[in-house]
């Protein structure tokens, strides 16, 4: 981040509460600067609205609707990060997230990815564009990716994944 930010001009901001926030609170407590983007990470640590007997499902729904409006009312964009379901890999109780995304990325970053050292993300959807896939290489030293679509990096764990390699079950480190 320092880099990026030395090098465009950029400010960024570590927040992290000292207490379970729902969304709205989360996004009240906001410093009045102009974020261009905002990272949630993750969705789950956020505490549900003021209903305690709202369904996990519809309190993600909530999540994702009032970020999309806090995104459209800041012209900001607003990133949530999940966990992946270690057995169905995906974002449990993930249908009103997705109904209010615009963009829905999913990508697992298994023992295969890593031995690879690329990751596939997967474009679920996006409004007003195209779905399908890209593939990211991966410094976990540096904590850094790049574009590796056109790669052999790329061919491999493409190959890989197309003869059933790789399925470990997801779990903690898919996001």
């Amino acid at each position: 981040f320092n880099r990026f930010d030395n090098d465009i001009d950029a400010r960024y901001t570590f927040y992290s509460p000292s207490r379970e926030l729902t969304i709205d609170e989360f996004f009240m407590s906001l410093p009045a600067h102009k974020y261009d983007v905002v990272i949630i990470d993750y969705i789950g640590l956020l505490k549900k609205l003021i209903n305690k007997n709202m369904l996990e499902h519809q309190a993600f729904s909530e999540i994702a609707r009032v970020s999309k409006l806090y995104a459209e009312r800041m012209n900001c964009v607003v990133i949530m990060l999940a966990q992946l379901d270690a057995e169905s890999r995906k974002v449990k109780y993930s249908q009103g997230i997705g109904q209010n995304a615009d963009v829905l990325l999913k990508w697992v970053c298994d023992q295969d990815a890593k031995d690879v050292g690329v990751v596939e993300v997967e474009i679920e959807k996006c409004r007003g564009g195209r779905t399908g896939s890209f593939y990211l290489s991966t410094d976990f030293a540096y904590m850094q990716m790049n574009d590796a679509t056109q790669t052999s990096k790329a061919n491999e764990a493409a190959k890989r994944k197309a003869s059933g390699g790789g399925k470990d079950g997801g779990g903690k480190d898919g996001k």
